[in-house]
Formats: structure tokens, C-alpha cells, sequence
């Protein structure tokens, strides 16, 4: 599964996206940032069927809900810094070492 481009170019766009996201909260721009990572969800929620359906070692798939459950709370609160942080140190590098096919 790895080495299918379309996954890896999901993957890509959703670091991407969530890059952006993080860029337009640091800006102030708070809906901006929002609505990227609202788009972002899309291809994070194929990436993890992908991944259940593979075969490989599902690790990544407990810290990514953990880290979607934070989100979420933060979001009802509209804490846009701890959205932040979530998205910049938590998800970012999850994704980032799921790119790479290492394990978390």
C-alpha cells in the first residue's frame, strides 16, 4: 500500500493542509485555519480506512483519535491556540512518521 501514489499524494496534501492550518491560526486568521483543517478530515478519513484495510500495524490509529478527541474539545471551547499546538506538534509530526512508514 505504500507504494501507491495516490495514497502518498493524500498524504502529502493532508500534511499540507494541516501546515496551513497552523500557518493562518498563527495569522490570526481563525476561520481560514479552521476551514483547512476541515478539509483536511476528508482525506485523513480515507488514509485511516486505507490503513485498516492494509494489513500493516495500526499504531498511528489510537494517537490519531486521541489527538481528533483533544481537537474536538479544544474546538468546543474555541481555543484556537490549543487547536494549534494539536495540529502543529501532535498530528503534524504523527502523519509526518506515518509518511515515512514508521511506527508510533
Amino acid at each position: 500500500m505504500r507504494e501507491s501514489f495516490a495514497y502518498q499524494d493524500r498524504l502529502d496534501r493532508l500534511e499540507r493542509a494541516i501546515l496551513s492550518s497552523v500557518k493562518q491560526f498563527r495569522l490570526g486568521n481563525d476561520h481560514l485555519g479552521l476551514d483547512h483543517f476541515l478539509h483536511s478530515i476528508d482525506d485523513l478519513e480515507i488514509l485511516i480506512e486505507c490503513q485498516q484495510y492494509s494489513g500493516e500495524p495500526q499504531g498511528h490509529l489510537d494517537k490519531i483519535i486521541i489527538i481528533l478527541d483533544k481537537l474536538y474539545e479544544a474546538m468546543k471551547n474555541k481555543d484556537v491556540l490549543a487547536m494549534t499546538d494539536l495540529l502543529e506538534c501532535k498530528l503534524y509530526p504523527l502523519m509526518n512518521q506515518w509518511g515515512r512508514g514508521e511506527q508510533g
